[in-house]
């Protein structure tokens, strides 16, 4: 049975889930069972996200970012403010 390799860019977009998952609430095992692998096209031993899964993510951004932008138009703020829990800053 031939080794396959992860890319890169595979590694990158796990990150991502992660870092998405703690900013949404989302459950980080969610995100990554939608991830889609396929055989480089120069490499058949390395597994890179398919074309199909990086539109589909393209696309959730740009609602998640237009999600953010309704909000932030709707509480009247010129800027996203962080503030810690407790905190009355």
């Amino acid at each position: 049975m031939a080794q396959m390799k992860i890319a890169d860019s595979v590694w990158h977009r796990v990150v991502q889930i992660v870092q998405e998952a703690m900013l949404t609430g989302v459950d980080c095992g969610d995100l990554l069972r939608q991830v889609r692998v396929v055989p480089d096209d120069t490499d058949s031993h390395v597994l890179v996200l398919s074309a199909d899964y990086e539109k589909q993510v393209k696309d959730m951004h740009a609602k998640l970012l237009q999600q953010a932008r309704e909000i932030q138009a709707a509480s009247g703020a010129n800027r996203f403010v962080i503030q810690r829990p407790g905190s009355s800053n």
